[in-house]
């Protein structure tokens, strides 16, 4: 690297100075395009999210007893009493016309208040009754299998679980409700066991009860698209069409992972690194690897392209006030270009900065805390597993890989549960354009 001479501490102030009014008056004329609405034009793609099973799974039934209320002005005096007696069903309406939602048919042994279930009573459920055809038009079933089913049909297992309607209504009433207030003779049906997440599934379980349900509006935008306007549409499609163009040059992947990563801070739009697979070099460069060790080098670490690979010099990312935050760094990129590798990428022209985000606080960052990643096709695991460690917040890829990938494909690694950090996913960024290039960089795959 070519030395320099030192610059006057009058010299940096005038160019921090000059840095400063440059990015606010980049911010004055991109915020109002990220937070008013703005004409949508037709595209080709549109993001998907790719959200956890809790968000997209059809919710899941329990078997329950359901009683008969004799008057209607009991109602209340009946929902009081069975919340206090028999919590639990917060995601459903407890009562449903003449219809009190009691408790489940299958429960745990330990969970019986002060009878236990033996054969008789198993018998007993036999000898109730039939359900109550007229009050459950609704219902896409009314009584369960099993309880169609004759004692001897019941198992070891089933008879430690399944409560008959006697010990039911004994138990019912030595927890303090007044079975009184009921009929006789009960309903056996299924409701949503857990609760609704999104407005499609609330949508679809109404139809079996009624719900306690509040839609969230932020996952209800991820899941609609509407979590970003026109602006940030036209800003992504931009990007990603550089990193394809990266994958284009100089990718060079395996079945496993290929294609190129492109790195940007959404708070300045500024590109902070570049890369394409480089395999064939190194059985760890991957893009999305290459990528964070080009963003550690950023911050002044890295550990796998020395100086002379990168195409920006040293000194054109510069710490600052380290004291005044406690020790957290902040980095001015305002005169820089992205950190790229391999070479050929020098030359890759990338969209002007512009905010992808509103402006918020720019203490940090830990590697990628924040940063929004671009890639042409669908993680491995382990480019999943490096995103994560390096705290990214939002994915981008423009095809699946179906074989390999673990963000939609193969599994959904930014669900699982016990991670220390999560990212939200979108897939289907300009998905035609990335599958072509996937396509035509095959040939040069490491076999």
């Amino acid at each position: 690297m070519t030395s320099r001479e030192p610059k006057s501490a009058k010299t940096n102030n005038d160019d921090q100075d000059h840095h400063h009014q440059h990015r606010q008056h980049r911010y004055k004329s991109s915020s109002s395009s990220l937070t008013s609405p703005t004409k949508k034009r037709n595209r080709s793609w549109r993001p998907q999210a790719v959200l956890g099973l809790s968000l997209t799974e059809e919710i899941p039934l329990e078997t329950v007893y359901v009683g008969i209320l004799k008057d209607k002005r009991t109602t209340s005096k009946a929902i009081k009493q069975i919340s206090s007696s028999s919590p639990g069903f917060g995601h459903l309406k407890r009562c449903n016309g003449f219809r009190l939602l009691l408790e489940p048919v299958h429960v745990k042994p330990s969970q019986l208040h002060h009878t236990t279930l033996n054969v008789k009573n198993l018998t007993e459920t036999h000898s109730i009754g039939k359900v109550l055809e007229n009050n459950v038009k609704n219902q896409p079933e009314t009584v369960t299998k099993d309880a169609e089913k004759p004692p001897s049909s019941i198992t070891e297992e089933n008879r430690n679980t399944t409560r008959s309607p006697t010990v039911m209504r004994n138990d019912l009433q030595s927890k303090g409700f007044d079975v009184s207030l009921l009929e006789e003779n009960f309903e056996i049906i299924k409701v949503p066991a857990r609760a609704a997440r999104t407005r499609r599934q609330a949508e679809v379980c109404s139809k079996i009860w009624p719900l306690n349900f509040h839609p969230d509006p932020g996952t209800e935008a991820i899941i609609s698209g509407e979590i970003f306007n026109d602006y940030q549409l036209s800003r992504m499609e931009l990007l990603m069409l550089a990193a394809i163009e990266a994958a284009r040059r100089s990718s060079v992947g395996n079945t496993d992972c290929a294609g190129s990563a492109l790195i940007v801070d959404p708070l300045t739009g500024e590109s902070v690194a570049l890369a394409a697979a480089r395999i064939n070099e190194h059985p760890l460069w991957h893009a999305a690897m290459l990528a964070i060790d080009l963003v550690a080098k950023s911050q002044g670490g890295g550990a796998w392209i020395g100086r002379k690979s990168s195409s920006i010099a040293e000194d054109s990312v510069r710490e600052k006030d380290g004291g005044a935050t406690g020790g957290k760094r902040k980095f001015d990129r305002s005169a820089s270009t992205a950190y790229r590798y391999p070479p050929e990428l020098d030359d890759v022209k990338l969209p002007a900065a512009e905010p992808l985000q509103p402006e918020a606080d720019k203490t940090g960052p830990y590697l990628c805390t924040n940063y929004w990643i671009f890639m042409v096709r669908e993680p491995c695991a382990l480019c999943a597993m490096a995103l994560l460690h390096s705290r990214a917040a939002k994915i981008f890829y423009g095809v699946k890989a179906e074989g390999h990938g673990v963000l939609g494909s193969k599994a959904m690694l930014h669900t699982t549960n016990g991670l220390n950090h999560r990212y939200q996913v979108w897939s289907g960024i300009l998905e035609n354009e990335c599958r072509q290039v996937c396509a035509d960089i095959e040939k040069r795959s490491v076999k």
